[in-house]
């Protein structure tokens, strides 16, 4: 399921369209995610500060922050820029907290893309934030496995127990050390790219996603509104973030 579909010929879009929507939810009582938006190189960040830890917004807006600054993400040509960028992201919260009292504890999620000349998407993450590609003949695809630890059962064959699936196995900030785990795809004429926090994925089904994008706006901003809304729908436990981005030629 995780693995690239088959290249297909290049085409020169002429331009990247973006948008954003967030929303705090119906039940907490602070929105703790953060997310970037670059349009100039097709770059786009989410990252969902941990619930149930200290500073969630104020861990996943630095982590966001750092990212925005990053030189090496000024010209990505593979992903493993976008890994190391993540990395250097939790270097910087772990060296933060090493200072700061009131900060010990801070963890977040983050997921990050862009789309480069010739097309590509490149990305990475590490957390349970989600990135998936929509296309009208193909469908909903998501390219990132949750690092969860009911992921992580599933994968090797072991009985899940309750609560797995919010038991992080990868996140930044944590004093972890880790690799982000990295891919890429070829996009096709007006593919979107979706990437987003799990205030939506936990209570919205890839289906309801996919039906909610078939029947889109061609406005993305209404887009991603409506992908917030579906979230709501569902309850609203959490914080819902929504990035698109779709490659256009006219």
């Amino acid at each position: 399921m995780f693995d690239d579909p088959a290249p297909v010929p290049a085409l020169n879009f002429n331009r990247l369209t973006l948008a954003a929507q967030t929303h705090q939810g119906l039940v907490r009582a602070h929105n703790e995610d953060a997310f970037f938006l670059r349009e100039s190189d097709g770059l786009l960040a989410i990252a969902d500060g941990l619930g149930g830890y200290r500073h969630g917004g104020f861990c996943s807006q630095m982590a966001i922050d750092h990212l925005a600054q990053n030189p090496a993400l000024l010209s990505v040509t593979d992903a493993d820029q976008i890994a190391e960028a993540i990395k250097d992201c939790n270097l910087a919260l772990i060296n933060h907290q090493k200072g700061s009292r009131e900060h010990q504890g801070m963890r977040t999620t983050m997921t990050c893309a862009a789309i480069i000349p010739g097309n590509k998407l490149l990305y990475a993450w590490a957390g349970d934030s989600r990135i998936y590609r929509f296309s009208h003949r193909d469908g909903l695809l998501q390219l990132t496995r949750d690092h969860t630890l009911l992921e992580e059962k599933t994968q090797t064959g072991r009985r899940p127990s309750p609560g797995d699936a919010h038991i992080l196995t990868k996140s930044l900030g944590g004093n972890q050390v880790f690799e982000a785990a990295r891919g890429h795809l070829q996009l096709e004429k007006n593919d979107l790219v979706l990437l987003t926090t799990d205030g939506l994925t936990n209570v919205a089904s890839d289906y309801d996603i996919e039906t909610a994008l078939r029947t889109a706006h061609t406005d993305l901003e209404t887009t991603a509104a409506s992908l917030v809304e579906l979230g709501l729908s569902g309850g609203g436990p959490d914080n819902i973030t929504v990035l698109l981005c779709r490659a256009e030629r006219d």
